[in-house]
């Protein structure tokens, strides 16, 4: 487990790796030569190998995108694909949009049709606060597929209506906004998003974010890295798939 100060050494040369990275952003040329890496996947001939083929997609992904310890909270919500792709890391809490805009960007490049990024607002226990969580819808012959980076490593992939079993009974879904695929760029990050009106949110305040940032930051030590995630997952850079309602 890593201690107090190989955290402090790490997150010095996050900080300048971070000035570097975006500094030299991948060209269009460079995210395309990463995307296609799919596009080996066979395409499928029945439905039972749909769920094969978006776990393909969903193993690529974890290939170009770590979770590691490293903080910084002016990355946090703010990173667009191609950033993503960039920097090959994130923080490792609170993932769900990192991985969904990364997804969607998978899916686009093998031309799949239909996808839809979506965001569901929460509320909580506290009346002035309230949660986002982000997935990806796709359509298929009148079919309705999910992708849900649900929490830690672990990724549902179903049929049918995406349900929220990711929150308690206290944190019901009280807003739900779909954005269709071609509407969302490889350089677009959530805070534009919003600021344009792609992202119409009802109840969540971006100043909410500083709370957040807030609490990462307090909750960035080596015990909860290793407590919460690392000794909770089967790989610490690989996912955990699990198919709901196949058939």
């Amino acid at each position: 487990m890593e201690n107090l100060t190989d955290i402090s050494v790490h997150k010095q040369q996050t900080s300048q790796k971070t000035i570097d990275w975006y500094q030299n952003l991948l060209s269009d040329d460079q995210i395309y030569f990463v995307l296609k890496q799919t596009q080996k996947l066979h395409w499928w001939e029945n439905p039972q190998e749909v769920f094969s083929v978006l776990s393909d997609i969903i193993y690529n992904v974890y290939l170009n995108l770590k979770k590691t310890p490293s903080y910084n909270p002016d990355t946090i919500w703010n990173l667009s694909t191609r950033k993503l792709l960039t920097q090959k890391e994130v923080f490792f809490m609170n993932t769900c949009l990192d991985y969904s805009l990364l997804t969607l960007q998978y899916m686009k490049n093998i031309w799949f049709e239909k996808i839809n990024f979506v965001v569901n607002e929460l509320s909580t226990q506290y009346p002035w606060l309230y949660k986002l969580h982000f997935w990806i819808e796709w359509i298929y012959e009148n079919k309705s597929y999910y992708i849900d980076h649900k929490n830690r490593n672990t990724v549902i992939i179903g049929q049918w209506n995406f349900v929220s079993d990711y929150s308690d009974i206290n944190e019901p879904v009280v807003n739900t906004i779909t954005i269709p695929w071609n509407m969302i760029s490889i350089d677009d990050t959530f805070p534009e998003l919003c600021k344009n009106w792609i992202i119409n949110l009802k109840y969540f305040s971006l100043q909410l974010l500083d709370i957040f940032k807030n609490k990462f930051k307090k909750d960035n030590t080596p015990e909860e890295w290793h407590n919460w995630f690392v000794s909770m997952v089967a790989h610490p850079q690989k996912p955990e798939i699990v198919i709901k309602n196949a058939f």
